[in-house]
């Protein structure tokens, strides 16, 4: 080990102890550790010092730049400059303990193939052997929302991984659209299937059939991979009589055009389309349409269950 290797200048806080803030497309992201900074104060929108008022069209589509140019940390100032001695990098961070710390920041759709982190490593290595502050490599994976920083310290190479800890939009007004009011909708989401799966179960005991939740569906909608909200696997209703299935109940989505959420029925002979005709987090208004029949949308009641089913409504 030399003497560089074996430095006693301040080091950084470690990847997995910093707060990272970054704008991607249209959204903020804080990056970071569950686990190490769990019940910590996040950084959040009254944070953001560089906000983009123009929008982008595509959120993994976008100058790297303005990634770049946005990054912040929390306890930490960074600039946006080549550093002496390291021409390429595009940030120099100085941490609160005094620890200087240089960043070459890659922007893409994937994470480091094989040949890119062996490039990587080498350079690490190289200028790990030089006197300066230390150097890492980032990697912003924008359609994952994913923090790698490759580092080297002590002889030895360090990948870590960083994962999106609060995500945000700002509004026109200046409000903001964040991830808990997805997870809020997706709550409301799961308690009005669990009330059309309950309601479907007493129809169906009235005649006869029995109710069997075990299969799932996962649930993984383009809003929820937008704004990293983990999958949710949801049940499917299905009504047997016996043996014989005769209606599965499955959620097809919830961020639906048009309606606040879209259940499909299937049974042997026909199928149908549920949509709830109420607004975001009010009570629901469940509506029909049986597929390949041109007609208004009906009420969902225990007749039209019976009617899918072939039954008649008890009395």
């Amino acid at each position: 080990m030399t003497a560089l290797e074996a430095r006693q200048d301040p080091a950084p806080p470690t990847p997995y102890e910093r707060q990272i803030l970054v704008n991607v497309g249209n959204r903020y992201v804080v990056f970071g550790s569950q686990i190490r900074i769990h019940g910590k104060a996040l950084l959040g929108p009254s944070d953001v010092k560089t906000r983009f008022a123009e929008r982008v069209g595509d959120e993994t589509d976008f100058p790297p730049d303005r990634l770049i140019g946005s990054i912040q940390i929390k306890d930490a100032d960074v600039l946006n400059a080549p550093a002496t001695g390291v021409p390429w990098a595009d940030l120099q961070i100085t941490f609160a303990n005094g620890a200087a710390l240089t960043v070459d920041v890659k922007v893409g759709v994937r994470d480091f193939k094989t040949e890119e982190l062996e490039r990587h490593w080498a350079e690490l290595r190289e200028l790990s052997r030089k006197p300066g502050p230390r150097h890492e490599v980032w990697n912003f994976n924008v359609e994952r929302l994913k923090l790698t920083i490759l580092g080297w310290e002590g002889g030895i190479p360090h990948s870590s991984d960083l994962d999106p800890l609060y995500v945000w939009e700002f509004n026109d007004d200046g409000s903001v659209f964040d991830r808990a009011y997805v997870d809020e909708r997706l709550d409301d989401w799961q308690h009005r299937i669990e009330a059309i799966y309950t309601e479907a179960a007493a129809w169906a005991a009235r005649d006869g059939l029995t109710a069997d939740r075990s299969r799932t569906i996962l649930m993984s909608e383009e809003l929820m991979q937008k704004f990293a909200v983990p999958d949710r696997e949801l049940p499917i209703l299905d009504l047997n009589r016996g043996e014989t299935p005769v209606m599965s109940i499955v959620p097809a989505g919830l961020w639906v055009i048009g309606s606040n959420g879209r259940i499909d029925v299937i049974t042997q002979d026909k199928g149908a389309i549920l949509f709830d005709a109420s607004s975001a987090m009010e009570p629901a208004r469940w509506i029909f349409l049986v597929r390949g029949e041109r007609r208004e949308p009906q009420p969902w009641n225990e007749a039209a269950f019976h009617g899918l089913v072939g039954a008649t409504v008890p009395a």
